[in-house]
């Protein structure tokens, strides 16, 4: 009789979970349904996810730009916690990673009581900035305005609700895109059956000057709790006037690692008057990626003497890499191929031409911007660790000996050392970078000085 009971109640369960199973199915597999009020569930769910004063949401970034033949791109991954979102006592901590190309930066950001504080791979800045500004540099987590949008329309997936606007009559604000054209933009949202906002997926294309754009923005909201703490030590972040600069080095940096049609001209120039010596290089650098990657790079030094007048010398040299031959040709010398330089070291080498003229982050002491009609340039002074890199390749340059300053000199005084970014203001890419140093220093009673500059265009769609 039990045996019999026992079995009675396993078959009723199985005849239970079979039937649950059933349901499940025919739910899971049931059409979606056309929602009749679309636009104001997105409202509404919009509304109550921008009300929420504390949240974690993570974000995901893709930005496209196509100049001429060109093609250049970054991602961006970040996780942004907030506390007192929109408020005046707003503090958020965001870590994100930020691909461009070949660079990847590793960049932290807090900001807590009107100061950002910043760490790119390691070095620290910090920056007044008011909460107005400053989260306007933010993407929000709702990144769509439906009164933007000509046609909202949705479904019921019988698990959430997903709305689609499109047609839209303008940019969202926050792309920050005034004067450039709208070619179309469009967005999904994932509703909860709660009324939240989980998802939004927005994707703009607009243009300027024959510069095409195409933006792909995806936030999520988390169901973390936001712990957002002011940094341990902000005495050890340097303070400077502006921190956008900072960022723009990471993405100029990453952008010369896509240059794959360009004409790069650098000029450097040394001057050590104890001696009167002066060393000057140019350097042309040419990539080409029709009918397969190409690239030549043609160096002209020349060395003088305040003494020596009319006696300069000059050495000069072309590398070129085409059809995977690399081929260097020096001055009265006959041309000689290495069969052992691939491709993949010849772009590395040219890349890092391009890149030898921008300074790193961990040298920085303050970064300042001004705009143009046409471009913005950053300037970045820089710290003593810096100086006396340069005066020490400059050493090594003109006289094989990077110590030669330690030796013969004292008094050392800096009394110049910066760098310096030029962006196209439409395009948001490099056209121009630079390096600069003056100092002093005093040998047997006599000041002398010593100069140090290099400058670099880019001419992106040459040659």
């Amino acid at each position: 009789m039990k045996k019999r009971y026992i079995a009675a109640v396993i078959g009723v369960l199985a005849l239970t979970l079979l039937i649950i199973g059933l349901v499940m199915f025919v739910e899971s597999n049931k059409a979606p349904m056309q929602l009749t009020d679309a636009a104001t569930i997105y409202k509404n769910a919009s509304d109550a996810t921008r009300d929420i004063p504390d949240m974690v949401y993570r974000v995901s970034r893709t930005l496209e730009i196509t100049v001429k033949d060109n093609s250049f791109s970054e991602q961006s991954k970040a996780t942004v916690s907030c506390i007192g979102l929109g408020s005046d006592l707003m503090q958020t901590s965001i870590e994100e990673t930020l691909t461009s190309g070949k660079h990847k930066s590793n960049i932290s950001e807090i900001y807590h009581r009107e100061t950002a504080y910043v760490s790119i791979n390691n070095s620290n800045f910090s920056c007044k900035i008011a909460v107005v500004e400053y989260q306007k540099k933010m993407i929000p987590i709702v990144p769509l305005t439906g009164d933007l949008y000509n046609e909202i329309t949705g479904v019921d997936t019988h698990e959430e609700y997903v709305i689609y606007l499109s047609n839209a009559s303008a940019p969202e604000e926050w792309l920050n895109i005034d004067g450039y054209t709208l070619t179309k933009a469009s967005g999904t949202a994932y509703v909860s059956y709660t009324g939240m906002l989980i998802k939004c997926v927005y994707i703009a294309e607009y243009a300027k000057n024959d510069v095409q754009f195409r933006q792909t923005v995806i936030t999520e909201l988390t169901a973390d709790t936001p712990d957002v703490k002011s940094p341990d030590t902000p005495e050890l972040y340097q303070e400077v006037d502006n921190i956008d600069g900072l960022r723009m080095l990471e993405r100029a940096s990453g952008y010369m690692t896509q240059m794959e049609n360009v004409r790069a001209k650098s000029s450097e120039s040394t001057y050590f008057e104890a001696f009167g010596d002066r060393r000057t290089q140019e350097i042309t650098t040419e990539i080409k990626k029709a009918s397969g990657w190409s690239a030549s790079i043609d160096t002209t030094m020349r060395l003088s003497n305040d003494s020596r007048v009319g006696q300069d010398s000059e050495y000069t040299q072309s590398e070129l890499f085409k059809n995977g031959i690399y081929t260097l040709t020096k001055k009265d010398t006959p041309p000689a191929q290495n069969a052992e330089i691939t491709e993949e070291h010849m772009q590395t080498y040219c890349q890092n031409i391009l890149v030898s003229t921008v300074m790193l982050p961990e040298y920085i002491t303050q970064c300042t911007v001004q705009n143009s009609e046409n471009r913005i340039r950053y300037t970045y002074l820089a710290n003593e660790a810096f100086a006396s890199k340069v005066s020490s390749n400059a050493c090594q340059n003109l006289y094989q000996d990077a110590s030669l300053l330690e030796r013969i000199s004292q008094n050392n005084t800096t009394q110049t050392v910066l760098g310096y970014l030029d962006i196209d203001s439409i395009t948001g890419l490099p056209v121009g970078s630079g390096l600069q140093y003056t100092g002093t220093y005093t040998a047997e009673g006599i000041v002398y000085q010593m100069q140090f500059s290099a400058g670099q265009i880019y001419e992106i769609g040459q040659p």
